[in-house]
């Protein structure tokens, strides 16, 4: 009987979070092509007798939210260029500070040039899954507890009967 609300429960925030964290990207201004944030979903799993709710995105959603170490492999190029492309926000520079055109030789130049840059200075994440859930946490917590004192209480009495 506990199975089913638990299931509902946790179906509920899920889709609260995931609704969340895709307003947060897009008000941060973290969305160009929307791969990342048509990514983003939840998952109710049961693993040793425990129910896990799942957060789930491509990988790049983590590297937002926590940015990226010095060093290490460089982002692919390629994968800058279509975000410099998507992104209509961007502006190219050269190296005076004027504006230049979005052509295909200046973006191959800005992408690579910011894949160097990422790797040697690495990226600062915005945190946004810890701000998203901190708010959350508490009445996720409240509410589980609840429903668990529930049951238990509905228990006790279905066992007074017989």
């Amino acid at each position: 009987m506990l199975e089913p609300k638990l299931k509902r429960l946790l179906s509920f925030y899920g889709d609260d979070i995931v609704k969340r964290l895709q307003r947060e990207m897009r008000v941060n201004d973290n969305v160009a092509t929307g791969k990342a944030v048509n990514t983003l979903d939840y998952d109710i799993k049961y693993e040793s007798g425990q129910v896990v709710l799942d957060i789930l995105g491509t990988y790049y959603v983590k590297l937002l939210d926590e940015g990226r170490k010095p060093g290490g492999r460089s982002p692919s190029a390629k994968s800058i260029e279509k975000w410099i492309e998507a992104k209509s926000t961007f502006t190219l520079r050269d190296r005076r500070g004027r504006f230049i055109p979005k052509t295909s030789s200046n973006i191959k130049s800005a992408a690579f040039n910011i894949s160097r840059s990422i790797k040697a200075n690495g990226t600062k994440g915005n945190g946004m899954i810890n701000y998203v859930m901190k708010p959350l946490e508490s009445k996720i917590l409240a509410d589980v507890v609840t429903l668990f004192v529930e049951e238990e209480l509905n228990q006790i009495i279905r066992n007074k009967k017989q």
